[in-house]
């Protein structure tokens, strides 16, 4: 079981990572804790304070069904270059050096994340929705870049033009697409459900 200090870093984390602009996120290399505040350090740009009297976002739940808890760290798989390189240090050239964070690496991890994020920000704004499953259906509308009133048309329009983008044979990412289909999917159940049951109700009458 994670501890306090854990969870909270998690949603630090979460947070950085899943900012609305995506110019704003961050992937988080460490935090640092004191008696009342967190030093945040990225892997690319300025670190920043964190109070612990700040909302830390709030649901451990949320952070972890979105994906974001296994992603938010080291998505380059930076450590593991660091450990291979010292493994095998005699065997490379003087000029070989560990792959560095920098902007570019920066821009393309916001891209790869970008379904997750809108995933995680759609859980938090239906958060008090019905019930659990009702709320991650409600986040399924947000992949999409819908609201909950759009129409199949809608729907299936957003998606082509997301496949467009995240497909594989496009340069896309496979994870990616798959969670794009994953939510695309229960989505069009949720309103073909929507619609058998109006049409119950208007028999009835």
């Amino acid at each position: 079981m994670p501890n306090a200090f854990e969870i909270d870093c998690a949603l630090i984390k979460a947070h950085f990572q899943t900012q609305l602009d995506p110019g704003k996120r961050r992937c988080v290399s460490q935090i640092d804790s004191w008696e009342s505040v967190y030093l945040v350090k990225f892997f690319w740009g300025s670190p920043k304070f964190f109070s612990k009297e700040d909302d830390l976002l709030g649901n451990t739940r949320i952070v972890t069904e979105s994906g974001l808890v296994k992603k938010y760290i080291d998505p380059l798989d930076r450590k593991n270059n660091i450990a291979n390189l010292r493994g095998r240090k005699a065997a490379l050239p003087k000029s070989a050096s560990v792959q560095r964070w920098n902007k570019e690496k920066h821009l393309y991890w916001v891209e790869i994340n970008e379904l997750h994020a809108r995933y995680y920000w759609g859980c938090r704004k239906y958060f008090q929705s019905e019930s659990e499953e009702s709320e991650k259906t409600l986040a399924a509308f947000t992949v999409l870049g819908l609201e909950p009133n759009a129409t199949v048309r809608d729907v299936k329009k957003s998606f082509r033009e997301l496949a467009m983008r995240f497909h594989p044979d496009r340069g896309g990412n496979q994870e990616n697409f798959e969670f794009l289909k994953e939510n695309y999917e229960k989505v069009i159940r949720y309103l073909h459900a929507t619609e058998t049951t109006q049409a119950e109700v208007l028999q009835q009458r």
